[in-house]
């Protein structure tokens, strides 16, 4: 019997970087593309983040958010085996047999993500999941939705640059987050 791979925090940090990277950059875009051609318009945004109080209006948010970006990430997850966060972290996901995952596949994987590793964005519920996810993973060296579908994260040492890098647009996601709540630009 093989030990279990034990991950260390910095691994564990990476990924979870790059997947917040993933819902602002591949998420975000996907989600209000999908509300404008549904027929809302920044006005109407507006207007219905303004009739509900502020705490109401960002739950909904990430939810829709959490909710909707698996999509996209499925499509880049089966056709380049990475996504835009993944790439930045020098991460790519695979099959058992290291093939680029299928789109139904992806899919799966994203939405297991969403609800087993980010609790769907879903106060409290969120930040439980979170840890829970982050735990099996330095425990056990998968996570939960990789091992129930046989796939596998990849990926080489971080270099410096690379956390530079990383560590910068962290820092630039917080700041905007913290600048959107001072003015309310949500």
């Amino acid at each position: 019997m093989t030990p279990p791979r034990i991950l260390p925090w910095p691994r564990i940090v990476l990924r979870l970087v790059a997947r917040w990277i993933d819902l602002l950059v591949v998420g975000l875009p996907f989600v209000l593309a999908l509300m404008f051609a549904a027929g809302f318009s920044a006005p109407t945004l507006g207007a219905l983040g303004m009739a509900m109080p502020m705490p109401v209006w960002q739950v909904l948010w990430l939810f829709l958010l959490i909710c909707l970006s698996p999509i996209p990430e499925a499509g880049l997850l089966s056709t380049w085996g990475t996504t835009p966060g993944k790439a930045l972290a020098g991460l790519a996901v695979r099959d058992g047999s290291g093939a680029k995952l299928s789109f139904e596949t992806a899919l799966c994987r994203s939405y297991r993500v969403a609800y087993h590793g980010l609790g769907l964005g879903l106060p409290v519920v969120a930040y439980v999941t979170q840890i829970v996810a982050c735990h099996q993973l330095r425990r056990v060296g998968v996570a939960k939705w990789d091992a129930a579908l046989g796939t596998d994260v990849r990926g080489e040492p971080p270099t410096p640059l690379r956390w530079a890098g990383l560590g910068a647009i962290a820092t630039a996601i917080i700041a905007i987050s913290l600048l959107t709540r001072r003015y309310m630009l949500v």
